[in-house]
């Protein structure tokens, strides 16, 4: 039995909670985000697993974008319900794509107020055909270009990069962006900001938080983290390895 599981049997849950809190805060002042800035109004919509916190008078009545879904859109349900969001949902996993219409199915039957579109395509820097590696444990959904977990199962899908997502849909204006794509972040966000994507709100998992390929992860990690500073984004909440970031011009307090 290993230390991890042994605590786990020992330790009651409020203090595998703390201790699970406390790493993670540590793992992401390594990385830069040490400091939050103070904002009214952020509001945390979805699972402990699937939702992210969200500046809700920035983004309420407004479009956003979710890149990855897996089988929990809590987060996308919670915010069009409760917010009035139009959400566009882009996920080419097969076992995503089957979960996400059926939910959005079931949502729209009953009448929300907010609009959620689901699109089986994949994200990337550029609009190509790319590999998505499978998981070691097939329990799991997610699929990752990166094949992080270095697995020899994939299937192939279109993947579309951030300005063609938004040249389909008119160019319309967003308010935030959501990122849970499986190491792909890094080539995603870059290719948003080089082609001047600068959303009030971008959401993102640092999947390398949990799960490094190597032992340049941390290193990769503090690089996005500078970019999102230098695009004048501040985290203003965190959670496990999710970061919400706002950019700071100006910003509510």
């Amino acid at each position: 039995m290993n230390l991890r599981t042994l605590a786990k049997r020992i330790l009651p849950q409020i203090m595998i909670d703390i201790a699970r809190r406390s790493r993670n805060r540590h793992r992401l002042g390594r990385i830069g985000v040490r400091r939050l800035a103070k904002m009214h109004g952020v509001a945390y919509f979805g699972s402990a697993y699937g939702g992210y916190a969200v500046p809700t008078e920035l983004v309420r009545g407004s479009i956003g974008l979710s890149f990855g879904a897996g089988e929990d859109i809590s987060f996308e349900i919670g915010v069009a319900r409760k917010l009035g969001v139009t959400v566009h949902i882009y996920d080419p996993t097969p076992r995503a794509v089957d979960y996400c219409r059926r939910a959005i199915s079931e949502y729209d039957a009953k009448g929300q107020e907010g609009a959620i579109h689901f699109y089986p395509y994949g994200v990337w820097s550029s609009c190509k055909t790319t590999r998505f590696y499978a998981p070691v444990d097939p329990a799991h959904v997610s699929h990752s270009i990166l094949n992080m977990q270095d697995t020899v199962d994939y299937f192939e899908a279109e993947c579309l990069s951030p300005k063609a997502i938004l040249a389909a849909l008119g160019n319309a204006s967003v308010s935030f962006i959501k990122l849970n794509i499986e190491g792909a972040e890094y080539e995603v966000v870059n290719a948003m900001f080089n082609s001047h994507i600068t959303p009030k709100v971008v959401c993102i998992t640092f999947d390398e938080l949990h799960s490094p390929i190597d032992e340049g992860a941390t290193e990769r990690l503090r690089t996005l983290v500078r970019r999102f500073y230098a695009e004048s984004y501040l985290p203003v909440h965190l959670v496990d390895s999710k970061v919400t970031f706002v950019r700071s011009t100006p910003i509510p307090s």
